[in-house]
């Protein structure tokens, strides 16, 4: 989603009359790729289904604004981790400055 067709993406979504995690995904990322972080943690809070993709875009999503707290504690509730999750927060904790962090992710990973 480039930038200036989040409000259009955003009317479209709010106009489907079902809508699945497909779409809410693709809503929140892109809400991410434009900057609009808060937008994004406020729609991923109304979705009622998540799977292993939506928690990944959070995860990257926060700590590409820093919010590493934020990921660390969805990092956290899931249920399951697929290896793009382990990679998202490892890159995140590195490019936060934080590479102790990282090797303890990485580690977790390896048991």
């Amino acid at each position: 989603m480039r930038d200036g067709f989040v409000e259009e993406a955003q009317k479209l979504f709010d106009k489907m009359p079902s809508r699945n995690t497909v779409t809410w995904n693709a809503m929140i990322r892109g809400y991410f790729l434009n900057g609009q972080f808060q937008d994004a943690i406020n729609l991923c809070s109304r979705m009622t289904e998540r799977d292993v993709f939506s928690y990944n875009t959070m995860i990257t999503g926060l700590m590409q604004c820093g919010d590493v707290d934020g990921s660390r504690h969805v990092f956290d509730r899931m249920i399951y981790r697929d290896v793009v999750t382990w990679n998202s927060m490892v890159s995140g904790y590195i490019r936060n400055g934080m590479i102790g962090e990282a090797g303890q992710v990485f580690d977790g990973f390896r048991e």
